[in-house]
């Protein structure tokens, strides 16, 4: 709620949703949508409340969003928001971390596209913990260079995620885009 109402999002700011889940192929629920259409993207949210459990697998959905969003040429900023359990299913990769943590590194660094993940309960081990923090904010040579964010919330309240949104979305780096000089351009799709 707290970034719909524009208190950190602005009417610039495009947002799309979609399930991470393995009980079924990731679906988009909403493209990429203008924030200014808040009661569709209100409507798509709670559409997934009686989504079926199952388990989750971070890859195929993180890279997923990353395709859509690299087909967007026209955003400055390019960020996946995870919600999760943290407790995702995807196996271990070359690094010894889950594949997931390998995916966001290459799309933060190729296409800088940053990733946060916001785990909720206590369902996760040590392993998720850390591929997590290692996805967002880099491992091995990249250790520490990515923009991204984890955040373990344990059994906090909705407002605590939206607090914790709240600072990620006002960061530097993001306002930092958000206040540089808005210049609209048309393309000419009809010949005349």
């Amino acid at each position: 709620q707290t970034l719909l109402e524009g208190q950190i999002l602005s009417e610039r700011d495009m947002v799309g949703v979609m399930t991470l889940t393995s009980y079924e192929e990731q679906r988009v629920v909403l493209g990429l949508t203008p924030r200014t259409k808040e009661a569709k993207i209100r409507e798509a949210i709670e559409s997934l409340i009686d989504e079926p459990g199952g388990g989750t697998d971070f890859y195929p959905a993180i890279d997923k969003a990353a395709q859509l969003l690299r087909a967007q040429t026209n955003l400055a900023y390019k960020h996946i928001v995870v919600i999760s359990d943290g407790g995702a299913g995807d196996q271990a990769g070359e690094s010894g971390y889950q594949i997931f943590a390998e995916l966001c590194n290459k799309i933060a660094i190729e296409d800088n596209i940053v990733t946060d993940i916001f785990t909720l309960g206590n369902t996760y081990d040590d392993g998720n913990k850390d591929s997590c923090i290692a996805a967002c904010e880099g491992f091995g040579e990249n250790a520490g260079l990515l923009k991204g964010k984890a955040v373990f919330l344990g059994n906090k309240s909705i407002e605590s995620i939206a607090s914790e949104l709240k600072e990620i979305f006002t960061s530097k780096e993001v306002t930092e885009v958000m206040n540089e000089d808005f210049k609209a351009s048309v393309a000419n799709e009809f010949d005349f």
